[in-house]
């Protein structure tokens, strides 16, 4: 439409009018109608001026001609001139959200309905929930490359230029593990744009699916319209605004983990956020906040950004949520630290809104966080260094010539490794967490019936005498302070162990040298732990599957007591890395792990101690 000459773009303009009226009945469609028709202000020159004018005097003409629709396009609704917007003009507006779990599937059984092997319904749904934030062109590439990773997998000499292969398409099978390759290699269009949306990871679901549950459960509960993809609205009739207030700290994982999952509940209504990211966006936000509806407004962490922003930026934002009166349908989620700015007062705390205060994880949910790292067989665990263990024992056995004692077949509920193993073993899938959590409750069930209950205790032994339970929350910190003084000595402890790998790897070479030539076994202690895998596992398996349950109790609920989500991480962390470099040896990694448990428990009094607050010596 447009042209270098004065007055040659309306010409234009009126000339597709006339000929969409003389082909009646036709359709003209401007895509992105926002660069055509953009909002006429100061900043704009006179040519989009006047070819909005041209375009609104053609368009009130059309309903003397019928027969002529005009459909126009955009991602920038609020770069539209409003005059635009307006029935006799475009009468109507469709909002086109990003495709939820149901369109997804449809999306993947569209694109995959032609296979010769089609997919399970029970892999479409896995691999509809993996792909949150995804379009439609980013679920096409995803087919389109697994079609292409299931190529280089069944004939691996394609990659060779000099080589001719025949591919046979009736004999291509598609299996899970293209699907995962293929989703490495390509950054969803929402990611680029920063959307938010995730689902929570499977490694820290345990520590806030409790807290995810509550914040959804609220919402249902007084606004479920949110919730329902497809629920009409009746403007100015019913009352729809809803407001959340999550109070938390980035240590509990509100922001990193919680407020995206939250968001993926809601990924079928658009979301504009205000955060210290976007300064150069407010305005453009606050336009698109105050003219789509439905809608989230989110405000991440604003107790942190609100004081760097223009008093006319604040004005701006206060009076965009107060312009938001019951009628209509958007939710406004907040989340500060400890409070709101005072200019919010009014909108949040005199209003219907849904105050939540994030806890840290209580015992049971540290239980099921650490679990894995003890008895999963999906990562490197204890159990799995003790299977290790027991084979290379075995097999170190048969060749000096020993024999191994089996564990007693009486006993209905002896613990047999090779059969809890089994359980999980398998190709590289998506994760079924169901069978995986099946797995463990059965291990620990196990290991609870056989060891009885856990009576906690502490590495720590101290000469002082047992305060009472009220002067302990006397002299508990803060929740602020207690993590600004933990969290330093986690990063010490990783570090430490990272720089004494190679040193490790030393002396299990060298053990390793002195069991296979019939050397002497050095002494047990914390820097020679490692023995003779065939004298080390003349011991039976129980004692040593009860010493994995001991440490896994402590470890939850002693260690990390009154850890919050980033404090379990880096112990996530922490624990992982000593099995990684000790998961040769299983006496090395108890010795070593008891020692590093001793010194954050340690580390964890100190800080304590340092955080309390001093007397005041004005007061008796």
């Amino acid at each position: 439409m447009l042209e270098k000459w004065v007055g040659a773009s309306e010409n234009r303009l009126r000339a597709l009018f006339e000929k969409a009226t003389k082909c009646r009945p036709s359709i003209i469609f401007f895509d992105e109608i926002d660069g055509l028709a953009p909002i006429r202000s100061d900043k704009n020159d006179h040519i989009h001026s006047s070819l909005v004018a041209t375009l609104l005097a053609l368009m009130d003409g059309l309903d003397t001609k019928p027969g002529v629709i005009v459909i126009g396009a955009t991602n920038r609704i609020e770069a539209v001139d409003p005059a635009l917007r307006r029935p006799g003009r475009f009468d109507k507006e469709l909002y086109f959200p990003l495709p939820g779990v149901e369109a997804r599937k449809g999306i993947i059984e569209v694109h995959t309905g032609s296979w010769n092997h089609q997919l399970t319904q029970k892999f479409i749904d896995k691999l509809a929930d993996l792909t949150v934030g995804f379009c439609g062109a980013d679920i096409q590439a995803l087919c389109s490359g697994a079609v292409l990773c299931c190529v280089k997998r069944q004939y691996p000499k394609i990659n060779n230029i000099a080589s001719k292969v025949k591919i046979e398409a009736e004999s291509l099978k598609v299996e899970e593990s293209d699907f995962l390759e293929a989703k490495m290699n390509i950054v969803p269009s929402t990611v680029r744009q920063g959307h938010r949306m995730r689902n929570l990871s499977h490694i820290i679901t345990p520590l806030l699916k409790r807290q995810q549950n509550r914040v959804i459960r609220y919402i249902q509960l007084l606004w479920p319209h949110f919730l329902q993809e497809c629920y009409k609205y009746t403007l100015g009739e019913n009352r729809y605004a809803g407001r959340v207030l999550l109070i938390g700290s980035n240590f509990q994982g509100l922001n990193t983990h919680l407020m995206p999952s939250v968001l993926k509940h809601l990924e079928h209504l658009p979301t504009f956020v205000f955060d210290s990211k976007i300064f150069d966006k407010m305005e453009t936000n606050l336009a698109s906040a105050q003219s789509v509806f439905p809608a989230v407004i989110l405000l991440s962490r604003i107790d942190e950004w609100w004081d760097y922003i223009d008093d006319c930026v604040q004005h701006s934002i206060v009076s965009t949520l107060e312009d938001i009166h019951a009628g209509l349908p958007v939710l406004t989620i907040a989340s500060c630290t400890t409070d709101i700015p005072l200019r919010l007062h009014n909108f949040f705390y005199n209003n219907s809104t849904i105050l939540i205060k994030i806890d840290d994880p209580n015992d049971a949910e540290r239980e099921h966080f650490l679990a894995p790292l003890f008895f999963g067989d999906k990562c490197l665990s204890l159990h799995r260094v003790l299977e290790n263990c027991k084979r290379s024992a075995k097999k170190a056995a048969k060749s000096e010539g020993e024999t191994i004692t089996k564990p007693n077949k009486e006993n209905s509920e002896e613990i047999k490794i090779e059969e809890v193993h089994s359980l999980t073993n398998g190709k590289r899938k998506i994760e079924d967490h169901t069978m995986s959590n099946q797995a463990l409750v059965k291990k620990i069930k196990l290991c609870e019936n056989k060891f009885g209950s856990y009576q906690s205790k502490s590495y720590i032994n101290t000469d002082k005498a047992p305060k009472s339970v009220e002067s302990v929350l006397n002299e508990r910190p803060s929740r602020l302070e207690r993590y600004q003084a933990r969290k330093r000595y986690f990063t010490r402890v990783l570090s430490d162990l990272l720089n004494r790998r190679s040193m490790w790897r030393n002396y299990s070479k060298t053990y390793a040298l002195r069991s296979n030539f019939g050397g002497l076994t050095p002494k047990r202690n914390i820097m020679t732990a490692a023995v003779s895998p065939a004298i080390a596992f003349k011991r039976p398996v129980e004692d040593q599957m009860k010493q994995i349950y001991q440490l896994w109790k402590h470890t939850a609920l002693v260690t990390s007591r009154h850890m919050a989500v980033a404090q379990l991480e880096l112990l996530y962390d922490v624990i992982s890395a000593c099995i990684s470099i000790h998961q040769h040896s299983f006496e090395a990694l108890v010795e070593h792990l008891e020692n590093i448990l001793k010194k954050i428990e340690y580390s964890n009094q100190i800080s304590d101690d340092q955080a309390k607050p001093e007397p005041n010596p004005s007061k008796k």
